[in-house]
Order: C-alpha cells, then sequence, then structure tokens
C-alpha cells in the first residue's frame, strides 16, 4: 500500500511508504501522521497491542 500524505496549502511535499512492517512505533506514527493530514483511510498492517489500540481510540474520540 502507499501512503501519500500532503500538507493542506499548495505544496507538493508527498511521503510515499511502499510496506509499513507491523511494528508499534511505525504503527503509532503512521496513525498520527495520517490523522494530521486529514485523511479518513486507515492505515494497514497496524501493530495488534494495547498502544496502538489507545492510540487509535484517542484519535477517533478527539474533537475536531
Amino acid at each position: 500500500m502507499i501512503y501519500k500524505v500532503s500538507k493542506r496549502s499548495q505544496s507538493n511535499q508527498v511521503i510515499r511508504v511502499a510496506y509499513l512492517p507491523s511494528s508499534k512505533s511505525i504503527s503509532n506514527r503512521a496513525l498520527i501522521i495520517n490523522a494530521l493530514a486529514g485523511s479518513n483511510n486507515v492505515p494497514e498492517n497496524l501493530s495488534c497491542c494495547d498502544d496502538t489500540d489507545v492510540t487509535v481510540a484517542a484519535l477517533r474520540d478527539m474533537p475536531y
């Protein structure tokens, strides 16, 4: 899977990640970058651990 993250301005900066390993730290970073980019797509192959579950819940329940 390829993730595209770009600013909400006229900048064309893009971050591309081909495959995410199932790592707790990478999963949490991907979730936060995804949320900051305003994406509705959930990253795949997230680590199955309490820390990732807490991050998902925090981002889901965040007031916008």
